[in-house]
């Protein structure tokens, strides 16, 4: 039967492994043409930092880190590509975090 053939199914177990990149080396920097030395993320951040100065919203240095893994891992060549890059960032990082806050759920 069907049934018995997927019930008695062998499986292999896999191991699950964590991501290659971990941390941002500076030399992978490099090779991206809009932001070869990650100053100008890193300004980005500091500005946004500067807004939510004082307030839950304050991305830390982790948050840091990821943005520059995913400018990396894209590797803008020109402002558009690295402002889109920017903007995936923050709407999965920032957003989700503030608009909870802004547009609280309500249940009627």
């Amino acid at each position: 039967m069907i049934t018995d053939s997927f019930l008695r199914r062998r499986t292999a177990r896999r191991r699950l492994a964590s991501p290659f990149c971990r941390r941002y080396p500076l030399n992978d920097l490099s090779g991206v043409k809009a932001d070869p030395d990650g100053e100008r993320t890193i300004n980005l951040l500091e500005a946004v930092n500067g807004i939510f100065k004082d307030t839950p919203f304050v991305l830390a240095h982790r948050a840091l880190n990821e943005a520059l893994l995913s400018v990396v891992c894209f590797n803008p060549s020109d402002d558009a590509q690295l402002q889109a890059v920017w903007d995936d960032f923050l709407m999965m990082k920032l957003l989700p975090r503030i608009c909870p806050w802004f547009f609280p759920v309500t249940w009627s």
